[in-house]
């Protein structure tokens, strides 16, 4: 049924307007039952979608109540609203629920409010949901031992095999568990394809032997030949065993080299790009190498001969093929190494870039505490997945240093048309690679968390342009450190939920690029020391309020590109944003590429030059930013520097929040750029050299934020703004104290009884590390029996009173 113009209905008799009232009430009564309530668990969090059926609320002027509790909680929780989407020609309400505990029953309860044609209220059926269970890894009913050297086929502790050998022989099936013995593999391209459906009883498992740390090194570091050039004292050439070709690879000692495009300056290379490894001038000491042949150059001058050099012989480390069955596939405790070497076919026409793990089509996966060092692509994963855990894993690389002019180049080849050829030694090959990437065609039920990655392109990547949604991801609890974006969520994601990461020294924090389909939530994260690069100059760099010249990235903690924007709604809540850098923003908006982007309870803090940049915005009455009690501090420049448009110079700027917001609607001309109770306070970190970013106890952050519907993780009498809620309360914001609240037994062994002198209307528990991990409505006892030993902190909610007591547990 479509839109009706004011003007035909004006224009309608009476009994036309009564016919299309009464079809579209009909309508609406009709679909009002008809309307679907499904939900999707990982570990802490659930998303739900409530599917509209064809008619129902074609004005979209409907909204949604959702409240949750666990199951042996007596009271209910409000949630965070969802959001009104159409995904595949499909109307849904999609939202999230925030900090559940694995394994735990909860309810789910939807109402659905409409006010056209007439105000309506629908209470859906209460829906159960179970929170995502912790992966549980142990050995399964078949045990394969194999060892480095191993050569039996047997496969027995005494007796090991051949890793490789048992991969590819078809024999392992559901229940196997593949013990790696202790040592180097030097092993690679190997294959394991699963054809069967698997149980969680009956999983397939390839881990370390107990005790023993065995490494899967796909390197090569036999001493090569190295020739001094007779013009150029510091090149230095050798021959390439053939297994190396195309190494993207080449470590010297303890560096990686970087891959420079070419090492001559003759004429044909001049039409492609001006860099050479002769000339160093993309500013690191690098490489060539092709087929047969390999140049290194150092600005010391250094000879290869008197270093290690490792290059790498294997395209890939290994192969899942998971068919689309439900796998049940787990790793644990490997390191793996040296994956890093282009695969070139036909004349360099057709390129495979390189990657460690590649897991194909595979549904139940679990990869737990393993390392990745110097590879190209850690763990690619793609296809049709489901269900995936990537945790506690190390990785370890150094190409997230380099510039954007260095990342985007490697990428290259170059194509002589007139000959038919590309030619393979030009450019180095994939290096712009991510410690995990998963760039499926259809996924759900993805989680990233505990891992430590530490120089790479991309910290995170989850890169999707397929046309279907992907849904229910979670990073979190992930340390990110000198790469060059750290966590990058470009393409269709719904329901994706970026929290409680640390990501520092990143050229840009989180990328958006640009947001297609949401709800994004990013709450809880610290973005710290966001830096610029030094670039080139036919290379993407900085242009501010004036001419440049010096040729420079930008850093940005949140990047959005410009480019097709989509039904994006975007929730950035209680972060903090940190730099120190001149070039260094919080934020740096091209354009308006979002429908809803909702800040509230962040910390944007600058120690130099200005805040936040924005550019093309003059007459952008598109432009939205919708910010709430958030504070923002440059106190050595400014806070807001608008750009009236792209290749101009006409700039404004305002040093004071509570100016930020008619400045911007001046110049964007339209309405959507609000701020509500804008803050500018130093907010007194302790320590951001070390990337401490809590907040000092006399803070005047502590307790000045807005409570959020859903996020019931604070302390005090409202949350802390900032990403570090700290269990200090705010002397200018005094509660009862705890002379009013008795909690006994304390110590305690988990149960324990609160008693207040005003009647409980709620109670969390916070773990240490500012975790909620418990929480009811009208409870006045506690149960903590499957928690941890150590200190708690009560929050109790007593009808206009928030009282706070420490616990100490012990006897688990």
């Amino acid at each position: 049924m479509g839109v009706i113009k004011l003007t035909s209905i004006k224009n309608m008799k009476k009994q036309q307007w009564i016919y299309i009232f009464s079809l579209f009430f009909c309508l609406h009564l009709q679909s009002v039952e008809s309307q679907t309530l499904t939900t999707s668990s990982n570990y802490h969090t659930a998303g739900y979608k409530i599917t509209l059926p064809v008619g129902y609320d074609l004005d979209k002027t409907a909204s949604v109540n959702i409240r949750y509790k666990a199951v042996a909680a007596n009271g209910w929780l409000d949630g965070f609203p969802p959001e009104r989407v159409t995904q595949a020609g499909e109307d849904a309400f999609i939202g999230s629920l925030f900090y559940l505990q694995p394994g735990i029953d909860y309810q789910l309860e939807a109402t659905l409010l409409d006010s056209f044609p007439t105000v309506t209220s629908q209470t859906l059926p209460v829906h159960n949901l179970t929170a995502r269970s912790e992966p549980n890894i142990v050995a399964g009913a078949i045990v394969k031992w194999v060892s480095p050297t191993g050569s039996s086929t047997l496969y027995t502790v005494t007796s090991p095999g051949n890793l490789s050998a048992l991969l590819s022989s078809g024999a392992v099936t559901c229940g196997t568990t593949i013990y790696l013995k202790g040592g180097t593999y030097f092993m690679g391209e190997m294959t394991l394809n699963l054809t069967t459906d698997c149980t969680e009883n009956t999983p397939v498992n390839m881990m370390a032997a107990p005790g023993e740390t065995p490494i899967i090194d796909g390197g090569y570091t036999d001493p090569l030949v190295w020739t001094q050039d007779a013009a150029d004292p510091k090149l230095y050439s050798a021959a390439l065993p053939p297994e190396t070709a195309f190494s993207t690879l080449c470590v010297l000692d303890t560096v990686r080299l970087y891959p420079y495009p070419a090492v001559e300056q003759i004429n044909w290379n001049n039409i492609t790009h001006p860099y050479y490894l002769r000339a160093l001038n993309l500013g690191d000491n690098g490489f060539v190498r092709d087929a047969n042949t390999i140049f290194i150059k150092t600005a010391a001058g250094i000879d290869p001969n008197t270093k290690t050099v490792t290059l790498s012989k294997y395209n890939y480390g290994l192969v899942v093929y998971g068919n689309g069955k439900q796998n049940h596939l787990n790793f644990k405790g490997i390191t793996f190494k040296n994956f890093g070497k282009a695969k070139v076919l036909d004349f360099g026409a057709t390129i495979y870039a390189d990657r460690t793990l590649d897991l194909r089509d595979i549904n139940h996966l679990t990869i737990d505490s393993c390392h990745f060092e110097w590879n190209g692509l850690g763990i690619y994963i793609t296809g049709n997945t489901s269900n995936v855990t990537v945790q506690n894993c190390r990785f370890k690389d150094q190409t997230g240093f380099w510039s954007h002019a260095q990342v985007k180049k490697a990428n290259d080849v170059y194509f002589l048309p007139l000959l038919g050829l590309v030619i393979p030694s030009t450019f180095g090959r994939f290096v712009e690679n991510a410690a995990i990437s998963m760039a499926g065609t259809s996924t759900t039920n993805y989680v990233v968390r505990n891992n430590f990655i530490d120089g790479f392109s991309n910290g995170t990547s989850a890169n999707f342009d397929n046309a279907q949604p992907n849904v229910e991801a979670d990073f979190y609890n992930n340390t990110i450190l000198n790469s060059y974006d750290g966590i990058e969520c470009d393409g269709k994601w719904s329901n994706l939920r970026v929290w409680n990461n640390e990501v520092g020294n990143t050229l840009a924090g989180i990328s958006l690029a640009p947001p297609q389909v949401g709800p994004t939530y990013v709450f809880r994260n610290v973005f710290h020391h966001i830096i610029s690069r030094r670039n080139t100059q036919d290379d993407p760099y900085y242009i501010g309020c004036q001419p440049v010249t010096q040729y420079f990235g930008w850093g940005v903690g949140i990047k959005t590109n410009s480019g097709a924007s989509g039904d994006a709604a975007l929730y950035f809540i209680n972060n903090t944003f940190h730099t120190s850098d001149s070039i260094g923003f919080a934020m740096y908006s091209w354009d308006s590429e979002w429908r809803k982007f909702h800040s509230v309870n962040n910390i944007f803090s600058s120690e130099n030059k200005h805040l936040l940049f924005i550019t093309n915005a003059k007459d952008n009455a598109d432009f939205q930013f919708y910010s709430e009690r958030d504070n923002y501090y440059c106190p050595n420049g400014i806070l807001l520097e608008i750009k009236e448009m792209h290749g101009q110079f006409d700039c404004h700027s305002t040093n004071n929040a509570t100016e930020m917001q008619t400045l911007l609607q001046d110049i964007t001309g339209g309405d959507l750029a609000i701020f509500e109770q804008p803050s500018q306070h130093d907010p007194q970190f302790i320590d951001p050299s070390i990337g401490n970013f809590s907040l000092d106890v006399n803070s005047l952050l502590i307790d000045a934020g807005k409570a959020v519907a859903g996020f019931y993780d604070f302390l005090g009498i409202a949350p802390d703004i900032g990403a570090k809620e700290s269990a200090v309360v705010s002397a200018s914001n005094p509660v009862q104290t705890e002379a009013s609240l008795s909690i006994f037994p304390n110590p305690t062994a988990g149960i324990f009884e609160i008693q207040s002198d005003s009647p409980v209307q709620s109670i969390s528990v916070i773990d240490s590390f500012g975790k909620m991990v418990w929480i009811a409505n009208n409870a006045g006892k506690v149960d903590l029996t499957g928690f941890s030993d150590g200190v708690y902190f009560a929050r109790v909610n007593a009808f206009g009173k928030v009282l706070i007591m420490k616990i100490v547990k012990i006897g688990r």
